[in-house]
């Protein structure tokens, strides 16, 4: 399973869109938040659209669980939408979600989750670093059926 979302996602990996991680049996699409979403949005942007339908296309072949999990850095954002970076978090996989549903269109094989600034992939004392933690994973579990 691995090797295939490699080979179906190779122009985004070469693109440094996504990267595709995990084991075998729960492989994982991690997609930088470069272009997915506007700074303190939760609303994909229409140019990531392609991409989230291009991933749903490669999972709705697959079988298993799907778990969209979102990410920011640790800079923290005080809204009346989102009081901290956990509910953006949230928002953001629900938002990456949704699209996935609309490819999949099997609402039960995904699920989202927030987790904020929490595991951190790189050091948040750089922009760069925090642009790396800003990131939404996807996660096939492949063991879990339908």
């Amino acid at each position: 399973i691995q090797q295939r979302l490699s080979a179906f996602l190779q122009p985004e990996i070469a693109a440094g869109q996504v990267s595709v991680r995990g084991t075998p049996h729960q492989p994982m699409v991690r997609i930088n938040n470069q272009g997915l979403f506007a700074s303190g949005s939760a609303s994909v942007e229409s140019s990531a659209l392609p991409l989230l339908h291009k991933i749903g296309t490669a999972l709705a072949s697959e079988t298993g669980q799907i778990s969209v999990t979102g990410y920011t850095d640790n800079q923290p954002i005080h809204t009346l939408r989102f009081p901290s970076n956990f509910e953006l978090s949230r928002a953001r996989a629900q938002a990456a979600g949704a699209v996935l549903n609309e490819t999949i269109g099997n609402p039960g094989r995904v699920m989202t989750n927030g987790m904020g600034a929490a595991d951190p992939v790189a050091d948040n004392t750089s922009p760069a670093g925090r642009g790396q933690n800003r990131r939404i994973e996807i996660v096939l579990d492949h063991l879990s059926g339908n």
